[in-house]
């Protein structure tokens, strides 16, 4: 039986201490009362995994180790706007533009290429003010490539009418 240096719980046949988690010395006081092995403990004792407190610990500490350099990490990690919408119609405006490209939708086409880099921008961004500028660059070169689908279309009907009714 073994008593822990951190909280005073006995524990038997343990590597770690049933109450705090923490590792339990690994030699017997050889006193036989102390070896005494009650019913049912012993083999169904619980042990906690290397690194976690136990169920008992309720001071919210735990003997898990954070690498040293967490709270720079935490620091670094920006948070960036979600470019999801933007990808989306981006792609939908490539496959638009690739479609009707004998209507003039290569100009649209061009739109939406300039938006996909930009996208690709937002998500290697290094502050959330970068990602909301190259967002706000692909959203508003996604509405150019609309406008200019529209236009290239329109043009195109109102040049087929010539030639075929005038």
């Amino acid at each position: 039986m073994s008593i822990c240096n951190s909280c005073g719980a006995h524990s038997i046949n343990s590597t770690y201490c049933p109450n705090c988690g923490m590792i339990m010395p690994s030699e017997s006081s050889g006193s036989p009362e102390q070896d005494k092995v009650e019913e049912g403990a012993g083999d169904n004792a619980f042990i906690p995994p290397k690194g976690h407190a136990s169920d008992g610990d309720l001071s919210g500490e735990s003997p898990a180790q954070l690498p040293a350099d967490v709270d720079r990490i935490k620091s670094e990690y920006v948070e960036l706007p979600d470019s999801s919408g933007q990808t989306i119609f981006t792609t939908i405006n490539i496959i638009a533009g690739i479609l009707l490209v004998c209507l003039g939708g290569f100009i649209s086409l061009i739109f939406s290429i300039i938006a996909a880099v930009h996208i690709s921008k937002c998500d290697k961004a290094k502050s959330r003010e970068e990602a909301e500028d190259a967002l706000g660059v692909a959203r508003m070169m996604n509405i150019a490539a609309v406008i200019a689908l529209l236009l290239s279309c329109a043009a195109s009907c109102i040049l087929f009418v010539m030639l075929f009714f005038i």
